[in-house]
This record gives structure tokens, sequence and C-alpha cells, in this order.
């Protein structure tokens, strides 16, 4: 596991103007607001989401944050909803776009991968943590995991 460092996205796209990008990593600015709005609104819960965009080599290009509900009891923990995973899925194909980061917060906990974020990554997909500190966003980091994660 490693935390992506600088890059950028495809030149000339639009997808990087007022964005965020980290290491390759690239959020369009509404959707980088969208995600940063969600996670904050809720604290002190765990907060998860999806990030739909396009892979160009190693650049990925968000091109839309989706919400997604938290079926985990508890605040410090998240469960993707299958059937929020289905919809978003389809909408990325309707755009010609696919999944291409799980997004999710760790409230009052730095933004680096727990052992449970490790075992239920998914292969292939970059992780965006935020750090949420008395409801602020106080750090995020996007983590590109090996395409088989440790699972013990």
């Amino acid at each position: 596991m490693r935390v992506i460092g600088l890059g950028r996205c495809v030149p000339g796209s639009n997808l990087t103007r007022r964005g965020e990008t980290v290491g390759g990593f690239t959020f369009g600015a509404e959707s980088h607001g969208a995600f940063l709005e969600h996670v904050a609104a809720s604290y002190p819960r765990e907060a998860c989401g999806l990030a739909v965009g396009k892979r160009v080599g190693e650049d990925v290009c968000v091109v839309a944050y989706h919400p997604v509900r938290n079926l985990a009891p508890g605040r410090d923990r998240f469960d993707l909803d299958p059937g929020d995973i289905v919809r978003i899925e389809g909408l990325a194909r309707e755009r010609d776009s696919e999944l291409v980061a799980v997004c999710h917060s760790h409230p009052d906990a730095p933004a680096v991968p727990s052992r449970e974020d490790v075992r239920g990554a998914w292969p292939g997909m970059d992780l965006v943590i935020a750090e949420v500190r008395a409801g602020r966003v106080t750090d995020r980091r996007v983590y590109r995991l090996p395409q088989e994660p440790d699972r013990t």
C-alpha cells in the first residue's frame, strides 16, 4: 500500500480545473466539494461513497461523487449498501465511466487505512479517506492498494 504522490490528469482535460489532484488522482471541483460536504455532514458517523470517472493509464479523473448508505452499525465502520452500488454502477455505465474509488471518512482518526479498510479493499480501486474532526475535514488522502490486498 502506498500514498499516491503528486501527479496530473489528462492534459487538456477540464476535470482538473479547480479540482484537487493527488498523484494522478484528480477530483473535479464539483465532485471534490460533494465528497467533502458529505463526510463533514455525516460526522460523527463514518461516511462512505463511490467516485465515478475514467482511468487513463495510471491516472484517474473523477467526474462524480456518489454518497452511499452506510449499513454498518456504530460510528467507526462502513458497509456500502449493495443496492446503492448497483445503482451507481448503472449511472457510471450510462456516462461511459466506471467506478474508480471507494471513499470514506475516519471520524476523529487519521486519514490512514485501517486493517479493516485494507481487508475490505476492492482490487484495482483507489481508496480515498478523509480525516474529520469536530465536523471539519482536516486531511484527505488517496491510496492505491495492491491488486490483491492482504486479507489476513
